[in-house]
């Protein structure tokens, strides 16, 4: 979750490119460290985002990257619309992921982008995305 996806990981290469599948860029900044946005769910099949509507908006500390992460196997659950915020040096362009999964191996890999301030984990849209990953990560 959120920071798992950081700029701290950069000199892991075997996880910034296997595991989350993108290398950090950096996020969005000041006076706008975290402003509203809205969020497109792409694929609602996922046990982590069929509870969600289509779109919705939330606050967040929206995260790029270098790569996009779709271009390396990841399965995007979620975008933010870049034209509903201003993303200034944190801009993917049409593309922006914010949760995605993969397999690795035998293992499965679940990241969200969300969980920047303590609102996003009491948020009834995002602790059930982020329970529901964790479940599928783990096979529970």
């Amino acid at each position: 979750l959120h920071a798992a996806g950081d700029g701290s990981h950069e000199s892991w290469d075997w996880y910034t490119h296997q595991i989350i599948k993108a290398p950090y860029n950096q996020h969005t900044l000041y006076p706008e460290h975290l402003p509203m946005a809205i969020v497109n769910v792409e694929d609602d099949s996922h046990p982590a985002s069929k509870h969600l509507p289509a779109e919705f908006e939330i606050a967040e500390e929206w995260y790029a990257w270098h790569d996009n992460p779709r271009d390396h196997g990841a399965n995007v659950l979620m975008t933010v619309d870049e034209s509903s915020y201003t993303p200034g040096a944190a801009s993917m362009g049409e593309d922006h992921p914010m949760v995605w999964y993969h397999q690795l191996g035998r293992g499965r890999v679940f990241y969200s982008a969300f969980g920047h301030h303590e609102e996003a984990y009491e948020s009834e849209l995002l602790v059930p995305m982020m329970e529901q990953g964790i479940i599928w990560a783990g096979r529970l």
